[in-house]
Parts: structure tokens; C-alpha cells; sequence
């Protein structure tokens, strides 16, 4: 008997802490474990970019309203001219969603 409730709040107490790092993911957190694969894979999830920049001769940034995360959300990827993620940074009260 008391086996089980010390089970059962052990249970409860590890759902706990799963929760809470979710709750304290980062927009940071979310979006750098895409560094390093290939804009397709983001232009494949959320649709064509706003507008693409030319950051000089070998970058570019693929610039995206993130209206449905934040309306002040935007953020840019920076890729290469492989096509592959090196970089991104965002404006507005981000969040993971």
C-alpha cells in the first residue's frame, strides 16, 4: 500500500519536471536545432519565406512573419549558398507554440 502511493507520487513528481522544461524552452532552444540542415526542410514546414535578403556574396536571409507564434514575431534564417542553415535571429516576443 504505501509502495503504491510512493510509486504513484514518484509518477507525479517526474511528470512535474518534464513539464517545467517544456514550460522553460527557449525560441533559442526550439529553432538552433535547425542549423545545419537545409532551408527546404523549413520552406517544406512553413511555406515560402516573406521575402529572401542577400546578405554579400555567399548568404542569404529568408525572412518569415511568424504571425500565428506572435503577431511581433519575425524571424530570419541565415543560409548559405548550399541552401544550408548557418545561422537565424528573430525579432518580437517569440515564442514556442
Amino acid at each position: 500500500m504505501v509502495s503504491d502511493l510512493i510509486r504513484k507520487g514518484l509518477v507525479v513528481l517526474a511528470i512535474f519536471a518534464c513539464v517545467g522544461c517544456v514550460y522553460f524552452t527557449t525560441w533559442n532552444d526550439v529553432m538552433k536545432g535547425w542549423v545545419g540542415h537545409n532551408i527546404d526542410e523549413i520552406t517544406a514546414l512553413w511555406g515560402e519565406p516573406d521575402k529572401i535578403i542577400p546578405i554579400g556574396k555567399s548568404q542569404k536571409e529568408y525572412k518569415y512573419f511568424r504571425q500565428k507564434v506572435d503577431p511581433s514575431c519575425i524571424h530570419y534564417w541565415i543560409v548559405n549558398t548550399q541552401g544550408t542553415i548557418t545561422g537565424f535571429h528573430y525579432e518580437g516576443r517569440c515564442r514556442p507554440i
